[in-house]
């Protein structure tokens, strides 16, 4: 039978656990793709409604030339990132290794450079008097939320892109002198706390599928065991037949020599014998019936067994 120590499951290998490194580390990247793709037509979604209002507020203050250089690329890149969106289901489907880390890093670029464009409106829109200032400021804090909310489950994209979106108008109100400054540090601790943000959000993501991953691979090691066992069950139901079978072998084929002891001690008993033989041969059919009972009782545990 086997040894209990030959149903542990063994540790895996140093191969097997780099394979599941990268598995988890691919389950994280797709399950990241997924999440901007969506935020992606969402976001392009959300400044088509949002850009009419800003473009009618500024157009009175702000030269169309500035406006426009300003809103036409950031719509641009927004499709940019839209267009993206729309391969990454396919590539998720056919989980190409290449075409993921593509996309990713995709993804990443048109992130970092949008949120670096809408923080030069800072230079190109802003500047033409407090009210426009705070109203651009403004709505790049609202820029940033949403970019932050969309790049939840991707901290790279945003510990790069906010420092660029929000530094610009931090240098800006910086450079205004003291009025300027509470802006500046309401534009950094806002700043912050959406790094913060995401950056616990990636951790969470990535916790998550690794929970999940370790209850996948505590089923697999519990259905290996659960296979050792029934090996070992059938080897030991095998065992015990092998035993009924020698038990059997053995209840005939030792009988069979017992019984004939026993005939030859009656008959040897039927004869007349003297006193001290007499004595003697009631001594050995005792010993016979007391070996014929053991014997009995050994067959019938084994049955037990």
């Amino acid at each position: 039978r086997p040894r209990a120590d030959e149903l542990t499951v063994t540790e895996p290998s140093p191969i097997e656990g780099q394979k599941d490194g990268d598995r988890l580390e691919r389950a994280i990247l797709t399950e990241s793709l997924r999440h901007r793709s969506v935020g992606a037509r969402v976001a392009l979604l959300g400044l088509l409604v949002t850009i009419v209002p800003i473009v009618l507020v500024l157009s009175r203050q702000v030269p169309a030339r500035n406006l426009a250089i300003w809103v036409f690329p950031t719509l641009l890149l927004a499709a940019w990132r839209a267009s993206i969106s729309f391969q990454t289901p396919r590539a998720l489907e056919e989980m190409d290794e290449r075409r993921l880390r593509y996309l990713d890093s995709t993804f990443r670029s048109s992130s970092i450079g949008m949120q670096f464009w809408v923080g030069t409106g800072m230079w190109s829109v802003a500047g033409r008097g407090t009210e426009v200032d705070l109203y651009v400021t403004f709505h790049l804090c609202i820029f940033g939320t949403g970019a932050a909310v969309s790049l939840a489950q991707d901290y790279r994209s945003v510990r790069i892109s906010m420092p660029l979106l929000f530094g610009q108008g931090i240098l800006f109100w910086l450079l205004k002198g003291a009025d300027g400054y509470h802006i500046s540090i309401g534009l950094l601790t806002v700043m912050l706390l959406i790094i913060g943000a995401v950056r616990r959000s990636q951790r969470s993501l990535s916790e998550t599928i690794a929970i999940r991953f370790e209850n996948d691979a505590l089923l697999r090691q519990l259905a290996q065991e659960k296979e050792s066992a029934v090996l070992a069950a059938q080897e030991a139901e095998e065992a015990n037949r092998s035993k009924t079978r020698f038990m059997a072998a053995a209840s005939h084929d030792l009988r069979q020599p017992l019984y004939a002891i026993t005939l030859l001690a009656d008959t040897l008993h039927l004869h007349r014998l003297q006193d001290p033989v007499k004595a003697i041969v009631a001594q050995q059919r005792q010993a016979i019936d007391a070996l014929s009972h053991m014997f009995d009782n050994l067959l019938d545990l084994s049955r037990f067994d």
